[in-house]
């Protein structure tokens, strides 16, 4: 729905899907047909991190398209050599992004190699969103990364300034997160970003 709001609106020509393997050739064979308005042509293009010369001719049909374009690829890409070249292709050609992460606490870890690439590509796409279907993460310490992909300025553009002010530390020389604080305050920050929808109530 929202894709086809902003599409609709000229604000976004592409929408660059990051799922893990399987779920991301899904959102192409299965919900954007199912869900998306009828008012919006597109085209499609799924690839798994080292399968893209199988699709050549369809990804560039996609880069081509006056339509909307639809990418989605497995979360691999992020670091795979072919997945990063497919990625950076895509911004290169396509301008007006919208990214979205699907199961984003695959880049809760701000020092993995898939985190930082993501957050790189993000900071080049117009529109940003991030999905879980999981309520609540293992500490606060996992949404730092989840959150800088949407932008910098919603906890702050430093971990560990961060981390100082919502986990308590503890254990050897002080490197173990013991507990937490201030998450009320930090819950509020969220709120502002986040939307919910329990499963019941779908």
């Amino acid at each position: 729905d929202i894709t086809a709001l902003r599409y609709l609106a000229g604000e976004i020509d592409t929408l660059l899907i990051l799922a893990p393997s399987g779920v991301h050739s899904q959102w192409n064979t299965e919900q954007i047909p199912e869900h998306m308005t009828e008012d919006v042509e597109y085209e499609t293009f799924s690839m798994n991190a080292s399968r893209r010369h199988k699709g050549d001719d369809t990804f560039r049909a996609c880069l081509r398209t006056s339509k909307l374009a639809v990418f989605s690829l497995n979360v691999e890409s992020l670091v795979s050599d072919i997945g990063r070249k497919t990625i950076l292709e895509i911004l290169e050609r396509r301008k007006n992004v919208f990214i979205v992460m699907d199961e984003s606490t695959r880049i809760k870890n701000p020092k993995s190699a898939t985190s930082k690439f993501a957050h790189k590509i993000a900071d080049r796409c117009k529109f940003k969103a991030i999905l879980n279907g999981s309520p609540v993460s293992k500490g606060a310490e996992d949404l730092w990364s989840q959150y800088s992909f949407l932008s910098k300025s919603i906890l702050g553009s430093n971990f560990y300034a961060f981390r100082n002010k919502y986990c308590i530390m503890g254990g050897w020389e002080q490197r173990q997160i013991i507990g937490h604080r201030n998450l009320e305050e930090l819950q509020n920050i969220l709120d502002r970003y986040s939307s919910r929808v329990r499963k019941e109530d779908c």
